[in-house]
């Protein structure tokens, strides 16, 4: 199978046409007729993950978050971004990225958050391009916020940050990532909660003002949890696949 071949499989689970227009989802590196050997896929295409793959003898990437997004004037080895690209090159790496298409897609990364929270989805909410829809609401079985923060903190392996202004906590909206701008969409969209990641300080003053109950639970933790999906998609069609998954890229302190 081909670098498009694996594109095109990419392309029916999570379409390239959703992505957001701001977005540079696709395939961003190599040949697309080189012949696949191995398929590398993880959150991101950073050193760790490259240097993994060409250890393993994958020569295709798939990552969550686009290797390449701002503008690139000169590649050389005087910039991060630049040594990225140039040992993409050296090695022989094919990188295809799914970034806000994986998020909107059936079955994709809001999704598969929604239904490892526990929630009962019953309906979608803001729009993105050729009728992709990003985030999911759902209601759920929770006999409290501890109890469900509890559920949260375990299977996505993080602690929760929160803040609760809404003495209501039966309808929760999910948007992966970094989703505290879409709080005033959620408010519309009839929710009492938003649970997203990276939220500002700012987002959780906002918040407050406009009666919307916010829940962190992380950037990289509500995303990874894609890549064993994505992985089993593609072994599914016959491909080989390792996954590079790693606890967190964050250290934190236990003192």
């Amino acid at each position: 199978m081909r670098v498009k071949d694996v594109y095109n499989l990419i392309d029916r689970y999570a379409p390239f046409a959703i992505a957001e227009e701001w977005d540079n989802a696709g395939f961003l590196m190599g040949h697309k007729d080189a012949e696949v050997t191995k398929i590398l896929v993880t959150l991101d295409a950073d050193f760790c993950a490259m240097e993994h793959a060409v250890k393993e003898g994958c020569n295709l990437i798939i990552s969550h978050h686009p290797f390449i997004f701002d503008t690139e004037k000169q590649i050389t080895d005087r910039s991060g971004q630049g040594r990225k690209i140039l040992y993409a090159l050296e090695n022989h790496l094919n990188i295809i990225s799914a970034h806000t298409n994986l998020d909107s897609c059936e079955g994709g990364i809001n999704d598969t958050l929604a239904a490892l929270l526990g929630l009962n989805v019953t309906e979608k909410f803001i729009p993105t391009r050729e009728g992709g829809m990003l985030g999911r609401i759902g209601t759920h079985s929770f006999a409290s916020l501890d109890q469900f923060l509890s559920h949260a903190a375990s299977v996505l392996n993080v602690t929760p940050r929160y803040r609760m202004v809404n003495a209501s906590f039966k309808k929760i909206a999910v948007v992966s990532g970094s989703g505290s701008s879409c709080m005033k969409d959620a408010l519309a969209a009839g929710v009492d909660t938003l649970v997203t990641g990276d939220c500002r300080y700012s987002a959780y003053i906002e918040a407050a003002e406009i009666g919307l109950n916010l829940i962190d639970l992380g950037h990289f933790e509500t995303e990874q949890i894609i890549v064993p999906v994505l992985a089993e998609y593609l072994r599914s069609h016959a491909l080989t696949v390792t996954e590079h998954i790693i606890p967190t890229p964050i250290c934190t302190s236990e003192a």
